[in-house]
């Protein structure tokens, strides 16, 4: 049996594999297995029906995606110099100016002090949305060391799916643009994406981790409300995907707290029931994100910044007095001498 797990895995780890024959040969293999009696099937034998499973539920995914991008033809226009409009996010989103102007001063901050993240690759550049089958699968987890089981029954069907822990940077930025792009970017097909991602069962929390670093990561990050509305809407679809009621069970020891921490956010948004649930699911995943810069993203530098970018709406147009009254309230909160001093840079 042991034989049957390198095979495949060289099968999936090479750039010559074509999806049509991976879905062959995963399938054959597949149906053979199911084929046995079950009852006299070894563990490794099982292991290797969860890991065809896996693998046809992320080939299903990466075809429709392949699909959705190859649709999208239009180069998107350059929106880098377009000016922000508060009011224009206020008003699309249903927050407050105070809100937006935080949310952007976190966005625009973190993509400052991550240089590694600012792609030089536009829109336009058809490279976004282009992933290999073989890069796109060794992202995930497809072979488990344990059997998933819901009711002492093993599934092999809807396993599911983590990343793989050990995957670069690039390749979660890489991985995001491929999933999220044309829906956030484009505006569509958000009913086929919400389908695609229910169907994979990739773990909820990294399809919005992945969502996430697209967005925030792309040179392309775009200030327009009808792309934060985007946005917003996929956050909906993927928040949906978690199942309350799906009851499985893994032959493995308790996860450690590492794991915990890692569902924490998911599991704090499930109980919210309310029209800003979107909004709080943001609020939580930039939090995590000052976890990781609690230097750079400190409460006082976050103030001055948002101070200057309503300062910035205010001087785009002076009769706006609510982003000059905005501006004071955030500078009053400011508490560093050095920032009062103008010693901040």
């Amino acid at each position: 049996m042991l034989c049957f797990f390198y095979a495949l895995d060289n099968i999936l780890s090479s750039r010559h594999s074509t999806p049509e024959l991976v879905e062959e040969v995963v399938t054959a293999l597949l149906n053979h297995l199911q084929k046995q009696d079950q009852l006299q099937l070894d563990n490794d034998a099982k292991l290797l029906q969860q890991y065809c499973a896996r693998t046809l539920q992320l080939l299903k995914l990466y075809k429709t995606m392949n699909d959705i991008n190859g649709k999208s033809v239009e180069a998107l226009p350059e929106s880098s110099e377009e000016s922000v409009d508060i009011q224009s996010y206020s008003t699309s989103l249903c927050i407050s100016e105070f809100e937006v102007g935080r949310i952007l001063s976190l966005v625009t901050l973190h993509q400052e002090i991550v240089p590694v993240l600012k792609r030089q690759v536009r829109f336009s550049d058809d490279s976004t949305l282009e992933l290999s089958f073989s890069d796109f699968v060794t992202c995930f987890v497809s072979y488990d060391s344990h059997l998933v089981k819901s009711e002492d029954e093993i599934l092999l069907k809807n396993l599911p799916i983590d990343l793989n822990s050990k995957i670069s940077d690039k390749s979660i930025e890489s991985l995001g643009g491929f999933l999220f792009h044309t829906s956030v970017h484009g505006g569509s097909y958000f009913s086929t994406l919400q389908a695609a991602l229910r169907d994979s069962s990739i773990l909820p929390e990294k399809l919005l981790m992945l969502l996430l670093k697209h967005w925030v990561s792309d040179a392309g990050f775009c200030p327009s409300p009808d792309k934060w509305i985007n946005l917003q809407q996929v956050m909906k679809h993927i928040s949906s995907l978690s199942d309350p009621k799906l009851n499985l069970k893994y032959c493995r020891p308790l996860p450690n707290e590492s794991n915990l921490e890692n569902v924490s956010v998911l599991q704090s948004f499930k109980i919210d029931k309310s029209d800003s649930r979107s909004l709080n699911i943001v609020r939580g995943l930039l939090s995590d994100i000052r976890r990781k810069f609690p230097y750079s993203l400190h409460h006082d530098a976050l103030l001055a910044n948002c101070g200057w970018e309503h300062l910035m709406q205010w001087s785009k147009n002076k009769d706006s007095v609510i982003h000059l009254e905005h501006a004071l309230s955030c500078l009053n909160l400011v508490q560093s001498s050095v920032i009062k001093n103008g010693e901040y840079a």
